[in-house]
């Protein structure tokens, strides 16, 4: 409610598969801690959703603090697993 400014209850149901999303991206991280070959996979995933985030939140413009700190976090992330997944190969 707070980032994307939306007071309905039908919200909920969208967020819920946002968490859903962000469990198994992060598990699938979590995983790649103890299986080094799915680091990469993990790394991109995870930043290339969260790029596409970050992304949409510039797109979306005139940005309060929640959804800019959002923002900003979701574009550090994807840049630092870009990195990763050039400096991998």
């Amino acid at each position: 409610q707070y980032i994307f400014q939306i007071k309905s209850n039908e919200s909920f149901a969208i967020v819920r598969e946002l968490g859903f999303s962000n469990i198994c991206i992060g598990l699938t991280g979590i995983v790649s801690l103890f299986m080094p070959h799915w680091r990469v996979v993990a790394a991109f995933t995870g930043g290339l959703y969260l790029g596409i985030a970050g992304l949409q939140h510039i797109v979306k413009g005139s940005l309060g603090f929640n959804e800019s700190l959002a923002m900003i976090s979701d574009i550090f992330v994807f840049f630092m697993m870009a990195w990763f997944c050039f400096m991998s190969y």
